[in-house]
């Protein structure tokens, strides 16, 4: 596998390398026309980005420096090209809020197939369990923030937000005789981070905040 990295070096300055979203198999790659030499329609298409991405690397430059009215160092041309390129994967991720992933969610579910004890049946328990973690966390939220959970999105979700969502459901267990569903509640919404960040690359979607409410999740 070959991962493309471009250097953006000028004479007296250091070599700054920048990764590009472009990989491949190394069989495949050809150093000289710094290009992929398969036919395959999937190596056609990997292909047609690398001109455009070395052309952005000069316009870039030629911009700055015609801007300064002198040389650009490497390692600023890097990281301008670096910031465009966030700016670029950032528009195309699509900014769902919270409770629009609450409704996405049981919908798949209700209709994703699986083998069971040999059996082929439908995840309704866990479509189940979404609709219940959506409605909790529109109660929490309105409950604790005045906020419809409409206007709640992944960076919304720390973990101060966490913990307070974990003393809520433990006050409601309190008044209710009971854990109020805490344990699965709780890895519901883990589920729910885990895809926004590994499935979609929402913005501000971070799993790592349930470590703080590992020991709430643990069977037991």
């Amino acid at each position: 596998m070959v991962k493309l990295e471009m250097v953006f070096y000028k004479t007296g300055y250091n070599h700054i390398p920048r990764v590009a979203d472009v990989t491949g198999a190394c069989k495949n790659w050809d150093n000289e026309s710094r290009s992929f030499t398969s036919s395959s329609s999937e190596y056609v298409e990997k292909n047609q980005p690398l001109p455009d991405i070395r052309g952005r690397e000069i316009h870039i430059r030629c911009r700055a420096e015609g801007t300064r009215g002198a040389q650009f160092p490497d390692i600023a041309v890097g990281r301008l090209f670096q910031a465009q390129r966030r700016g670029e994967r950032e528009k195309k991720t699509k900014m769902l809020t919270v409770s629009q992933l609450l409704q996405a969610r049981p919908d798949y579910f209700e209709n994703h197939e699986k083998i069971k004890n040999g059996k082929l049946v439908k995840s309704v328990g866990t479509a189940s369990m979404y609709k219940q973690l959506r409605n909790s966390l529109a109660n929490f939220v309105q409950t604790k923030f005045r906020k419809e959970l409409s206007r709640y999105y992944f960076t919304d979700i720390t973990q101060t937000c966490l913990l307070e969502y974990v003393v809520f459901l433990e006050k409601r267990g309190i008044e209710n005789g009971n854990k109020a569903g805490l344990r699965q509640l709780l890895r519901m919404f883990r589920a729910l981070v885990n895809h926004a960040a590994d499935e979609l690359h929402m913005y501000g979607a971070n799993p790592a905040i349930f470590e703080s409410a590992a020991e709430k999740m643990a069977r037991g």
